[in-house]
């Protein structure tokens, strides 16, 4: 696996991925677009798992969304639409789209099922050509709120201060490392620690951002 800092749209973003062996054409192009928080390393286990349980050569892709990793920390707030746009960009820049090109499967977990519907929507209008989208996958999708939901209502309350919940969470950082990675652990388990996520979920920009990005989910 390797992990890079490609320029999306002008925006260096986190990106995670899983190539077939040398001098192999990946008979598969497999893109998994995160939930909320959109942290691509998060995924990590899930890449080294879906790879193993497949038949074919697959190249394997994963990013973080923009603003919730470090390069792009610290940017104004990003929209639904501008979510969307940054995969649509991701798949025309570093994805082979084309009639001719191995099949593309998007993945999308939570919100990044609507995400992943919607890019998808948008590259194949923008096409000229007919595209090689083989298939969209929704990884327990998140397409509207659900009034019924304690633990959404809860989250309704809180989203309405995502300035105020950054400057809480960004107070962890003065905290002794092994008390971070301990906290992070419970909030988000401790695959966000053992993934290396842990420095960006207690700064205050990526904070803001997810919880914005909760915001504009319960209004779905």
């Amino acid at each position: 696996m390797w992990q890079q800092r490609l320029p999306v749209d002008g925006q260096l973003t986190d990106v995670w991925g899983i190539d077939p062996p040398p001098h192999t054409t990946p008979a598969l192009q497999i893109l998994i677009i995160p939930g909320n928080p959109g942290l691509g390393s998060y995924y990590i286990p899930f890449m080294h798992a879906l790879q193993q349980h497949m038949d074919v050569p697959c190249a394997l892709r994963c990013l973080s969304h923009v603003g919730q990793d470090i390069p792009s920390m610290g940017n104004p707030g990003y929209s639904l639409a501008d979510q969307i746009q940054h995969k649509v960009a991701f798949m025309r820049q570093h994805m082979t789209v084309g009639p001719h090109a191995s099949p593309i499967v998007v993945m999308g977990h939570s919100i990044g099922a609507h995400m992943a519907v919607h890019a998808v929507h948008a590259l194949e209008s923008e096409s000229v050509t007919k595209t090689n989208i083989a298939s969209v996958i929704g990884l327990f999708p998140f397409f509207m709120a659900d009034p019924t939901s304690s633990t959404q209502w809860r989250i309704q309350r809180m989203v309405q201060w995502p300035g105020l919940i950054g400057g809480m969470v960004s107070c962890m950082r003065l905290l002794p490392v092994g008390l971070q990675r301990r906290l992070v652990g419970a909030y988000g388990g401790m695959c966000f620690v053992e993934t290396g996520g842990c420095a960006c979920v207690v700064h205050y920009f990526f904070s803001q951002q997810a919880w914005m990005m909760s915001t504009l989910c319960m209004q779905r």
